[in-house]
C-alpha cells in the first residue's frame, strides 16, 4: 500500500528547551498563567501501514514493535477497559522483560472502539 503524506506537528527544535522545559497543563491554572509553552513545527512525513512492511518493526531499529493481540473485551464499560489495560501491561512485561508497567494515560475512541494506552516500563530504573 502506498504511503499517506501528512503534515505532522512536532515540538520545535529550539534553544529555549535547553533552559525551559516544554509543558502543558490539562487542569485549571491561576489567572495570567499560561496552560502551555509549547512551540510546534510542521513536518511533512510519509505514513506507512506497518502491516505492509517487508520487515516487522523491532524496538532496536524502529523504536517500537508491532504486536497483534486479539481480545474479546468490548471496551464498553470501566471493568472491560481495566481488564484490557491489565492484559496489555502483562503482554508488554512478558515481551520486554520489564518488572513492572505503569499506565500514565488511557483513552478509548472510535468505532470500532480502540484502546490506546501510554505505558512505561521500569527496566532503566530497576
Amino acid at each position: 500500500m502506498a504511503p499517506v503524506r501528512l503534515t505532522v506537528r512536532y515540538l520545535a527544535a529550539i534553544d529555549k528547551w535547553e533552559t525551559v522545559k516544554p509543558y502543558q497543563i490539562a487542569g485549571r491554572v491561576t489567572p495570567g498563567h499560561s496552560k502551555d509553552n509549547i512551540e510546534l513545527d510542521d513536518n511533512v512525513v510519509d505514513i506507512y501501514d506497518v502491516k505492509d512492511l517487508p520487515e516487522q518493526p523491532k524496538l532496536s531499529t524502529f523504536g517500537f514493535k508491532w504486536i497483534k493481540r486479539p481480545f474479546i473485551e468490548s471496551l464498553k464499560d470501566t471493568e472491560s477497559i481495566n481488564r484490557r489495560v491489565r492484559d496489555l501491561k502483562e503482554l508488554v512485561k512478558d515481551r520486554l522483560g520489564a518488572k513492572a508497567m505503569y499506565t500514565y494515560q488511557q483513552q478509548v475512541c472510535g468505532a470500532p472502539r480502540i484502546l490506546g494506552a501510554h505505558l512505561a516500563d521500569t527496566r532503566a530504573s530497576s
